[in-house]
């Protein structure tokens, strides 16, 4: 028996698939992670060519028979498409996706982080903001969702909130040099100045640039990894 699915959607991931169809990762709204084809697309005029594409927001009609979905109609919200025109957004975007697709689980709703990703792609699109704060606020809140939330305030095991000089993946936040552990890493005084400033601001809020980015981004993109135990492959392109 077919029955029809109809929800906002995000493409989280593209492939190609036999010669003129693709497989799209979607995430709904509110079904979470579903992968569906889309037949025709890869042809020259294809009607619902742009819904196969990264990034693309749009409300996805599907047809679905058993567990299998197949996109019959799509309606534009957004296409994030100058994301594409610059190497470093577009790198920035396919990390939050990545990572994404990695937090999600399928056909489990999760409206915070639809939203958050959301949020981050318009960052990325309509503000001239640091990709790679966008990427380092992205990270933070999409732990802080999942369970891992990062302690920026004081020490995890004192609750002391000066000489915060470590941070330890353990844990999830800062500790006083009297309490790292093994698995923690020496913060500059900049640094920590960045990860509060990042937990405390919204996209908006953040600074067009400033410097040590690149080392904050680095920090949160591990601490991922530590608490997901799977590689954000694209952090390693942008870096």
């Amino acid at each position: 028996m077919t029955d029809e699915l109809k929800d906002k959607a995000i493409v989280l991931n593209v492939k190609d698939y036999k010669e003129s169809d693709k497989l799209v990762t979607l995430f709904t709204l509110e079904s979470g992670k579903i992968m569906a084809r889309m037949k025709g697309v890869k042809k020259r005029g294809a009607k619902l060519a742009f819904a196969s594409q990264l990034f693309c927001f749009a409300e996805y009609i599907m047809a679905k028979n058993g567990d299998f979905f197949t996109v019959i109609n799509a309606s534009p919200i957004d296409s994030f498409f100058d994301i594409s025109l610059d190497l470093n957004r577009y790198y920035a975007a396919s990390i939050i996706l990545e990572a994404t697709n990695i937090l999600l689980r399928e056909n489990e709703p999760n409206p915070d982080l639809f939203l958050l990703v959301l949020n981050a792609l318009k960052t990325l699109e309509y503000m001239d903001k640091n990709v790679m704060l966008v990427v380092s606020k992205f990270l933070m809140e999409s732990m802080n969702i999942s369970g891992y939330k990062i302690q920026t305030s004081s020490c995890i095991e004192c609750g002391r909130e000066t000489e915060l000089n470590m941070f330890s993946f353990d844990h999830g936040g800062f500790v006083c040099k009297d309490h790292s552990g093994s698995n923690s890493t020496i913060l500059s005084d900049n640094a920590v100045k960045l990860l509060k400033m990042i937990d405390s601001e919204d996209f908006e809020g953040l600074p067009d640039d400033i410097s040590g980015s690149k080392n904050i981004m680095k920090l949160l993109s591990y601490y991922f990894e530590e608490k997901t135990e799977s590689k954000l492959n694209s952090v390693k392109v942008f870096l």
